[in-house]
């Protein structure tokens, strides 16, 4: 069984070369009875031999309350995929994955390429990714919030130069700038939302040698708390 009576802690990670990441990290306690459901039904399977091409691939780690960590991986149609790296970790079946995954909606870092401005929510598990070039970049996202109150903004993966600041929905009003940071501290902010409502988040990545000059590029990583 891979998720027990004293599993405490659900970590996901996926990379597919369409998808880009993305990300799933939640404690015991604040997943729901139905997460919990589906987490109950996840299955080993022998570690399979086809290969699949430019697929999504999941890493799995699920922390014990003594604090041990197991780590499993898995991919589309139950294959090793492409972009998944060396190593013989066992492999859940993907079915049994499956009902977990339907239980999230986190963003994957293709949905930031191009002009769109993707939507994020308030779900505190997921690790939304997002993909910035060698140049300085703004990311703006939209951020729909069902609860006022305080709320964090974190990037959980970052390089370079970065800041979040959060807007009105229109742009006009500034409602919180996090510090400036530089990797690898990561960017936070800690704004306070006085109803819910639709907002505008935007992820400043700048670059140390100055815009005139390349820097990282891939995927980062934010969460919202």
């Amino acid at each position: 069984m891979i998720w027990k009576a004293t599993s405490e802690r659900i970590e996901i990670r996926s990379f597919g070369f369409w998808q880009g990441s993305s990300g799933y990290d939640q404690t015991r306690a604040k997943l729901s009875p139905a997460q919990l459901t589906a987490l109950e039904g996840l299955r080993v399977i022998p570690h399979p031999t086809g290969e699949s091409v430019d697929a999504t691939s999941y890493r799995v780690r699920v922390t014990d309350q003594d604090g041990s960590v197991v780590e499993y991986r898995a991919a589309l149609d139950n294959k090793v995929d492409s972009d998944e790296g060396p190593g013989a970790l066992p492999a859940i079946d993907i079915e049994t994955l499956a009902p977990f995954l339907n239980t999230f909606q986190c963003m994957s870092a293709t949905e930031t390429r191009g002009d769109a401005v993707p939507t994020i929510h308030d779900d505190s598990g997921c690790l939304h990714g997002i993909f910035v070039p060698d140049a300085c970049k703004d990311i703006t996202l939209k951020w729909q919030s069902a609860s006022a109150g305080d709320h964090r903004l974190e990037l959980a993966r970052c390089f370079d130069t970065t800041r979040i600041r959060v807007l009105s929905e229109d742009g006009t009003i500034e409602l919180g700038a996090g510090a400036t940071a530089v990797a690898p501290t990561c960017a936070s902010l800690d704004v306070h939302l006085q109803q819910p409502g639709t907002y505008r988040v935007v992820l400043e990545k700048r670059n140390g040698a100055g815009c005139n000059a390349g820097g990282g590029a891939g995927d980062m990583m934010l969460r919202v708390r």
